[in-house]
């Protein structure tokens, strides 16, 4: 509720969030498509309030308020006041939250961008701990939204993005960028893709190949 969300952010300078809905397993392509249009708007947008939305914009209104209060909203010496963990428009339905996953995200996006918050949207690749180390180097792409917010990337969830193929990270590697990103002043409001170069494993494992 949103007192709780008040109280957890009073006296706190900048967020990091990372909580995504999650959605049952086991679900048919048909009977999630059904229920998505039922429960939602018939854009494939859920009308109920969801972590992804309506959590978003209360934390960020919530930290707002926390600012204004002590004079901080504007200081400009502060590092970034937001980092939003998103999804990479490619990565698996399952890892986005499921079929309403993607929508909810991008609207997630957009009331941020709405709030006056300095703040960074991190959309990451696909998560792969088993085949993807967490200390491959990253490849980041600061992705161009327009001018209107989310004009070029609609809650369809389509839009730029990092290669689907190549697109996967570790959990680690996401974890170490999330908080390095709050004094990145480089990529201050904006919206990044970020993933692994795998180019750099699979040169490690053609020379490797070569020596035998």
């Amino acid at each position: 509720d949103e007192d709780s969300v008040r109280r957890a952010v009073d006296g706190v300078d900048a967020v990091v969030y990372c909580a995504a809905a999650p959605k049952p397993f086991g679900l048919g392509v048909g009977t999630s498509i059904q229920r998505m249009f039922q429960a939602g708007n018939g854009r494939g947008e859920s009308s109920e309030p969801s972590v992804e939305k309506e959590g978003v914009d209360n934390v960020a209104r919530a930290l707002v308020t926390s600012l204004r209060r002590r004079g901080a909203l504007t200081d400009p010496s502060t590092p970034t006041r937001f980092v939003l963990l998103s999804a990479a428009p490619e990565a698996p339905s399952r890892l986005r939250g499921g079929p309403l996953g993607s929508a909810s995200q991008r609207r997630g996006e957009d009331l941020l961008r709405q709030r006056s918050l300095s703040h960074v949207v991190v959309r990451a690749a696909t998560f792969d701990d088993l085949f993807v180390s967490e200390d491959l180097p990253l490849v980041l792409q600061q992705l161009d939204l327009g001018e209107a917010a989310g004009e070029a990337d609609d809650v369809d969830g389509e839009g730029p993005a990092v290669d689907a193929e190549a697109g996967k990270i570790s959990r680690s590697a996401v974890a170490t960028f999330l908080p390095a990103a709050l004094t990145d002043r480089s990529i201050q409001n904006s919206t990044v893709a970020i993933r692994a170069d795998l180019s750099v494993d699979r040169g490690e494992a053609a020379g490797g190949s070569n020596d035998d």
